[in-house]
């Protein structure tokens, strides 16, 4: 469309096309992006009111057009940071804890103080295995009132795991490099679980910059599957592990439990996730199919 508007302002120019003529408005907006170090920028650029029809892919993708990633990458990374423990690993390594196995996004664990796990509360509804009793399930509440940010203010449970919860509330609590941090840190500021090497809380930028360093570190050492790997992509796997598990109940069932876990406000963004779990074994199975039918015959 760019290239179509320019050969028009030429023709206008050179006198081709009427002068007098309007072919379309010009209009100003801003727009803000992150640059390739994770800093957010805001430009201002000059647009037109002319639109091209833009197909969607069609590729089933989950919250923010994402992909999870599957339960092994999701262990390879993990175990990376875990391998590789420099400051900054070591925070991302319990952020990223969080964003797998409680499905929070960034917003709710940048905004995560240690008064709010002290003050998590079992799940009544949860009854743990009879020879794992200490196994529990904790509801950390979230929302309006609670200090934890939530996107448009849904009020809900985050949910912990024991251990989960027992990891993160020691990494608040003796984990040195962020002890370091807190003696930095505002006293408004101390009981933030991350906090930046200056003792700030984190901000959406800050984790921006880590996730591109990670990722950097990471094809550099070979992981190329995580070249492109985002931060909401931890969520995003939380769902879908969630919602396989349910969907062994029944659909119904799998987007009443993931709604609530991932603090939906609409069961139709719920709903992403049974469909995409639908539509990639159906086409499993017929990937299977084909190569049988096709290929097998000939290539095996």
């Amino acid at each position: 469309m760019n290239a179509v508007v320019n050969f028009y302002k030429w023709a206008k120019a050179k006198g081709l096309i009427d002068k007098q003529l309007d072919m379309w408005e010009d209009q100003q907006v801003a727009v803000t992006f992150f640059n390739p170090t994770g800093f957010q920028r805001t430009a201002g650029v000059w647009t037109t009111d002319l639109r091209i029809p833009h197909r969607k892919t069609n590729i089933t993708t989950l919250e923010d057009g994402l992909l999870p990633l599957s339960a092994v990458d999701r262990d390879i990374l993990l175990a990376y940071l875990k391998r590789k423990p420099s400051e900054q690993n070591t925070v991302l390594h319990a952020m990223l804890t969080l964003g797998f196995f409680t499905g929070a996004r960034i917003g709710s664990i940048r905004s995560l103080r240690i008064e709010n796990l002290l003050n998590a509360i079992p799940d009544p509804t949860f009854t743990p295995e009879p020879t794992h009793p200490e196994n529990l399930l904790l509801l950390v509440a979230a929302g309006p009132g609670t200090g934890i940010d939530t996107k448009l203010d849904v009020a809900g449970n985050l949910r912990f795991l024991s251990a989960i919860h027992n990891f993160i509330l020691d990494y608040a609590q003796t984990n040195v490099t962020r002890l370091k941090r807190q003696a930095k840190a505002n006293k408004e500021d101390k009981s933030h679980v991350f906090l930046t090497k200056d003792g700030k809380p984190y901000s959406e930028g800050s984790v921006n910059t880590a996730i591109y360093d990670l990722r950097k570190a990471l094809v550099r050492d070979g992981l190329t599957q995580f070249h492109d790997f985002k931060f909401h992509q931890s969520r995003a796997t939380c769902g879908t592990e969630l919602a396989r598990l349910y969907m062994t109940n029944s659909d119904a069932d799998a987007i009443e439990h993931v709604k609530d876990w991932l603090m939906h406000k609409d069961a139709r963004t719920t709903w992403t996730y049974i469909k995409f779990l639908k539509s990639t074994k159906t086409a499993r199975k017929v990937n299977m199919a084909f190569t049988n039918q096709f290929l097998g015959p000939n290539f095996s």
